[in-house]
């Protein structure tokens, strides 16, 4: 897929023949974008307690997506500030053998969304690439869902909802290609962030502790993310107002003025054509 990706893009290159002065990257310009995101994860999981025989988790795999849509005015040639949000999920299975301790969670999904302001620098490397570092944060909110098992074959289940809400911060360098000079395309690797959670866990689930104080057990969490080279991001960007920009300085009345030219031409020639008619006469 990755090549397939790369291989359209070159030849989009191959075939665009623009000089790229920056493109939209001017000031006043808007700038509408869409990320997505995906990874995927798989291995295996040993667990051994003493001397007692090995509690397996065998092939544990995750899969994990996001879109993030966003909307941003530049206020200078390389800085744009905005709002953008995302809606992303999780999926982590596992295949479960030789269990001890019932119930136990063979799968968890997640669902969350976030909303919120990010400020980007933008700055072009060559004709056709350029390079940006967007720092963006966001309120979050989302739900996780745990399957616990209560038989070693994972006949008997049932499904716990643990609601959660936060915030998180995130930084992201990334590279684009031009494909004219108001479209582009972006691709990164990953990039650095920070994630704070506050769970309210479902009185159905294992974690939730009948008796504690309040109505639910809650539980939070801080996560320090670093994702370079664990996944891939490919974006769409795409800048607008900029024609407008490339119609160079207008004075007032410009329009005006030339419509009054015309007349005064216009007027002048039948003037001459009126005299040169009258000496024929004389």
């Amino acid at each position: 897929m990755k090549k397939l990706i790369l291989s359209l893009v070159a030849a989009g290159f191959a075939a665009t023949t623009f000089a790229y002065d920056g493109g939209g990257m001017q000031m006043g310009n808007m700038l509408l974008y869409g990320v997505g995101t995906y990874s995927s994860q798989h291995g295996t999981t040993t667990e051994k307690f003493g001397t007692a025989n090995s509690n397996t988790s065998d092939n544990p795999r995750v899969r994990n997506w996001q879109v993030a849509p966003g909307v941003g005015f530049n206020i200078t040639d390389n800085i744009a500030i905005g709002v953008d949000g995302y809606w992303g999920g999780s999926r982590y299975t596992i295949d479960r053998k030789n269990l001890g301790g019932f119930p136990s969670v063979d799968q968890v999904k997640t669902y969350n969304w976030g909303v919120g302001p990010f400020a980007r620098y933008s700055c072009a490397l060559s004709q056709h690439f350029f390079a940006f570092g967007q720092l963006g944060a966001h309120y979050n909110k989302g739900r996780e869902t745990n399957r616990y098992v209560t038989a070693l074959t994972g006949g008997n289940s049932y499904v716990a909802d643990d609601n959660f809400k936060g915030f998180d911060v995130s930084f992201t360098p990334a590279v684009g290609a031009m494909l004219t000079k108001t479209l582009g395309l972006t691709f990164s690797v990953g990039g650095v962030g920070y994630e704070y959670r506050k769970y309210d866990f479902s009185p159905n689930s294992p974690r939730y502790y009948p008796g504690a104080p309040g109505d639910n057990f809650t539980a939070k969490t801080n996560d320090f993310h670093i994702t370079f080279g664990q996944q891939f991001n490919l974006g769409i960007q795409k800048y607008f107002g900029c024609s407008k920009m490339r119609h160079g300085h207008a004075e007032p009345m410009d329009d005006t003025r030339h419509m009054d030219t015309s007349d005064d031409e216009s007027d002048n020639n039948n003037s001459r054509r009126r005299r040169s008619r009258k000496n024929d006469d004389d």
